[in-house]
């Protein structure tokens, strides 16, 4: 008859809410989900050489330029200035364009899982007049994986800002 009391039991608890019921405090989380190749691993599933998207995504067909900045160094100081349309810069000025997506299409993607990157190949020795400064740097190839561990954020707001909570392992799956 102990049985049935503890059955009973849960049965109250639960209709009351006292079990497994989520807790009206429980905090916001954040995921932070990596990009390979320009598609989110979380919007991805993947082939054996390719990455494609689950669902269509948007992506910036044009763009346009809103603003023209010609600068230059004047001793230690830089001087800047806007640019009016058609105005061209001086020899001695670098020109920084801010721009904006003038055209967007929604679209399914697919992308490569080769992925290639800088690293340093060769690192000068650790001495009194180095810190181990990378010498010589070399192209990188290699096929990006399928699993990931995304890291997780608990969302606290205020100073404290978002709280590192740990890492979930992710797999993307296979296409089907």
């Amino acid at each position: 008859m102990k049985s049935a009391t503890r059955i009973f039991a849960a049965s109250v608890f639960t209709l009351l809410g006292w079990i497994a019921a989520p807790s009206a405090e429980a905090a916001d989380v954040r995921y932070e989900w990596p990009a390979v190749n320009g598609i989110m691993v979380n919007n991805a599933c993947a082939t054996e050489d390719t990455f494609r998207t689950l669902k269509p995504v948007t992506i910036c067909t044009d763009t346009e330029v809103v603003k023209r900045t010609a600068c230059r160094y004047h001793g230690e100081t830089e001087q800047c200035r806007e640019l009016a349309v058609g105005e061209q810069e001086k020899f001695d000025e670098v020109v920084h364009e801010e721009t904006r997506c003038a055209a967007y299409k929604v679209t399914d993607l697919e992308v490569s899982r080769t992925v290639k990157t800088e690293r340093c190949a060769e690192f000068a020795p650790v001495t009194e007049a180095s810190s181990g400064e990378c010498l010589r740097m070399e192209e990188h190839v290699y096929k990006a994986p399928r699993t990931y561990h995304i890291a997780k954020y608990e969302l606290r707001g205020g100073e404290v800002g978002d709280v590192y909570i740990g890492s979930e392992r992710f797999v993307i799956p296979v296409c089907k």
